[in-house]
């Protein structure tokens, strides 16, 4: 029957839910424990030999005691549990006795009452009379338990020794957690120092890589209110042996982990994790408060037995205290509390806890006994809770300062606006006329032709390109890329109806190249101010990584949705030619923002995820009035218009020799033919009639 049992226990443990619940969820069931604290202590156990308090360590020891020896879930029992000098007397009428000796049955008890009632009818007629006998039924169990410890059963179990005492006891060798204790000390400065102390039973299964510990992230006030927990590493040992662990932040939680991955062979390790938190305890009118998940609800593992001790920061009583197990929204008031004078009180829960379920505790108590904060600490932790919003904020602010600063300079300032820019043709009309059409592609054909790369003639009545050279290494990528859209293999090109698709492939290339040049001259003109703005928002990020714990992890959350801001508000700034592809492409990329934007608000504030979305926002919008053709690149296309009248006056100069020849193709891209007509000087490399051929053949542009 032992066999019986423990494989019942086990396997029903094991088919449990396997979600963790977070630690937000459990500090929203405050208000449970709170509700209940001002009721009486129905578990509290009361007992004569009780120490003074004088001595914390006859204190601690006392406690420890009660706690072995009152949430026991499998050892060897006395022979007369009831006539053992361990009994508790207490205070309560006899029917509630009778419900507490129920509900305080040990797993092991419940469950193999519970697998005696399903047997088959013929072994029911077993134990038919054991069964009606309530003293027999006792007997029957407690000879059953004795009888597990006194002869080894034929399923793997392990001998584990119980801190600090070293008590043995025999445990299944499933991965389990057999003892969790917790050694709370609530200093007058208002951290607790925290020792737990973790026996784990590892067979290489889910403890493969060691123990994690899970940390809540925030604490909630009895208001709503909410702040960052802060917690310091001072030593995990494992085994007594020091292993190097290190604090990391993920969403909801404060992470204990291992610094080197490690492989935890199987079998029995104790691990001790000591830190201190602060910002846990919450200043009320007339008293202070301190709640605590004792064990935490992220286990994946069955805790047997979990205990804690805690200790008050002065010499007076707690106003008040409470402690529930079980799942967030599904407490249980099974948990015995144990005090001690004035220094300490003990927890131990009655059942196990199950994967997700935890021990949570409530101690109220008395303001006078702490001391309150002073300025430096108050502004340390106000920069704590807001140090990302201020940080991020003053880099949206600084961004939408720079842009005012810089546009009155470079008005005030024309000559900073300037720059030399490399002025093809088809850039030159573009900045002219700001399209591009077919007299801008006619105007590179004129520039192959000043380069003796082609020649264009008549022929037939036709227009003909003749490639008159293979070594394209003088032109842009671009530019041999619509050398080969229009001749391919072949050495000469006529333009007619038949051609027309392909002179249209390689008016589309140098149209691209156009508006991209272009588009660089722009982004030079006001690189300064890109620069600074992304200088700035990559600060503001790294600076509010820093002041977490896991600076490289928070900086490249928030560098790459930056990315993703970027990416996805340059699409919606886009405008593309077919409507339907437009309208889809801002409507997803308006929801990978928003899905960003959440992702983002779980590393670092809402509002601080908002002020860096709107300083990307703000850099797109800046760049973009500073790339507007009245912005920074005004005084350039100024001097491009003029240009016309500057060939204007010297058309009679330009036009005496190869001055000429150089100049054909802006001379034709900003409209100057009239005042260039055939002459003799010239008349060898005049093809501005032509040109003006081809311009008819190809699409007006944009």
């Amino acid at each position: 029957m032992p066999k019986i049992f423990l494989s019942i226990c086990f396997i029903f443990a094991l088919v449990l839910p396997q979600s963790l619940a977070a630690e937000t969820i459990e500090l929203n069931n405050e208000q449970e424990l709170r509700a209940r604290e001002a009721q009486p202590h129905p578990s509290e156990v009361v007992d004569e030999r009780i120490p003074d308090g004088s001595d914390i360590g006859e204190v601690e020891d006392f406690i420890r005691d009660r706690f072995d020896k009152y949430n026991i879930i499998i050892e060897k029992l006395p022979e007369d549990s009831t006539q053992s000098g361990n009994a508790v007397d207490i205070q309560h009428s006899s029917e509630y006795i009778e419900k507490v000796q129920q509900d305080s049955q040990s797993t092991f008890e419940k469950i193999y009452n519970s697998a005696l009632d399903r047997i088959s009818a013929q072994q029911s007629a077993e134990y038919q009379d054991v069964l009606s006998d309530r003293q027999a039924l006792e007997r029957e169990n407690l000879r059953q338990k004795q009888q597990w410890q006194e002869e080894r059963p034929d399923f793997p179990v392990v001998n584990v020794y119980l801190p600090p005492y070293g008590r043995k006891i025999l445990a299944p060798a499933r991965e389990h957690i057999p003892f969790f204790f917790s050694n709370i000390d609530i200093l007058p400065t208002g951290q607790i120092s925290i020792e737990e102390t973790v026996v784990v039973i590892a067979n290489g299964r889910k403890l493969r890589h060691g123990l994690t510990r899970a940390l809540p992230r925030y604490s909630v006030s009895r208001t709503g209110q909410r702040h960052n927990i802060d917690i310091n590493l001072n030593e995990v040992t494992i085994n007594d042996t020091p292993i190097p662990y290190k604090l990391q932040t993920n969403t909801t939680h404060n992470l204990l982990l291992p610094q080197i991955p490690y492989v935890l062979e199987s079998g029995v390790y104790t691990y001790k994790f000591r830190y201190i938190v602060n910002r846990n305890i919450w200043e009320y009118d007339n008293f202070n408060e301190f709640y605590w998940n004792i064990t935490g609800s992220s286990w994946n593992l069955v805790i047997a037995r979990a205990g804690a001790i805690v200790t008050m920061p002065g010499a007076s009583k707690p106003l008040g205290y409470t402690a529930l197990s079980g799942y967030p929204g599904r407490l249980r008031s099974d948990v015995s509390i144990f005090t001690a004078g004035n220094y300490a009180l003990g927890f131990a829960a009655n059942n196990p806890l199950y994967t997700a379920e935890g021990m949570h505790l409530i101690v109220s108590l008395d303001k006078n006994e702490f001391i309150a904060p002073d300025f430096n600490q108050r502004f340390t932790w106000f920069l704590s809770d807001y140090g990302d919003i201020i940080i991020s904020g003053i880099a949206l602010a600084a961004i939408i300062i720079a842009y005012f600063i810089s546009w009155k300079t470079l008005h005030r300032d024309e000559k900073k606006r300037r720059q030399k820019i490399r002025r093809t043709a088809s850039l030159l009309r573009y900045m002219v006329k700001g399209v591009f059409d077919g007299r801008s592609f006619s105007a590179f054909l004129l520039e192959l032709f000043r380069k003796n790369i082609i020649d264009i003639q008549k022929n037939d009545g036709h227009v003909v390109l003749i490639k008159k050279t293979d070594n394209l290494r003088s032109l842009s990528r671009a530019a041999k890329k619509a050398m080969t859209a229009l001749f391919g293999k072949e050495t000469s090109f006529v333009f007619s109806d038949s051609t027309v698709l392909k002179a249209g492939r390689a008016f589309s290339l140098v149209r691209r190249d156009t508006l991209r040049h272009y588009r660089l001259s722009t982004i030079r003109l006001n690189l300064g101010y890109i620069l600074f703005s992304t200088a700035m928002l990559l600060l503001a990020e790294f600076s509010i990584a820093w002041m977490g714990n896991n600076t490289v992890q928070d900086f490249s959350v928030m560098l790459s949705c930056s990315l993703a801001f970027a990416c996805y508000v340059w699409v919606i700034r886009h405008r593309f030619r077919s409507r339907l592809i437009n309208w889809g492409a801002k409507i997803l990329s308006l929801l990978i923002i928003v899905f960003n934007l959440v992702l983002l608000s779980f590393f670092i504030h809402i509002l601080a995820s908002l002020f860096i979305l709107g300083a990307i926002c703000a850099i797109f919008a800046y760049t973009g009035i500073f790339s507007r053709r009245n912005g920074l690149i005004g005084s350039s296309i100024k001097e491009a218009a003029a240009y016309r009248d500057y060939l204007k006056q010297h058309a009679g100069d330009i036009s005496l020799g190869r001055d000429f020849l150089t100049r054909q193709a802006e001379i034709h891209a900003v409209e100057a033919d009239e005042f260039f007509p055939c002459a003799a000087a010239i008349k060898d490399y005049y093809r501005l009639d032509l040109a003006q051929e081809i311009d008819k053949l190809l699409p007006s542009g944009k």
